[in-house]
């Protein structure tokens, strides 16, 4: 009997560990520059949230409307799709479920978010200038 308890809790605590997992920023940024820009790497500039998003008002833009996050908890990676060309252009925002890790692309916008200099950090591999 005293078995079964012990691997009754365990399952029980590998079932609750499973539904908590969490996609870590290092997985998302291995995902987005390996597998969802590997075309483009070499000629966009990606920028990632330092931390996860999330909330009803979305991610704010300069001079344009919030973008809504797709799900509840987000890592988000800005690409400027032609990162010398000045503004406003065409540009990406890839969101990360930080949680399952399934992936959103939104390319319809022409600016980057409002807090680009504060919340995000480049990863890019594109050399300035």
């Amino acid at each position: 009997m005293t078995k079964l308890r012990l691997f009754h809790t365990l399952l029980i605590f590998f079932i609750a560990s499973s539904v908590n997992a969490q996609y870590t920023r290092d997985a998302a940024i291995d995902f987005v520059k390996n597998q969802v820009l590997i075309n483009d790497i070499s000629h966009v500039k990606i920028y990632v949230s330092k931390d996860a998003k999330s909330g009803s008002i979305g991610l704010p833009l300069l001079h344009d409307e919030p973008i809504h996050f797709p799900y509840s908890s987000n890592w988000v990676f800005f690409v400027d799709d032609h990162p010398f060309a000045g503004w406003n252009h065409p540009c990406r925002y890839i969101f990360i479920d930080a949680i399952t890790g399934n992936d959103t692309i939104i390319a319809n916008h022409q600016i980057y978010p409002a807090r680009l200099g504060y919340d995000f950090e480049d990863i890019s591999d594109t050399p300035p200038f």
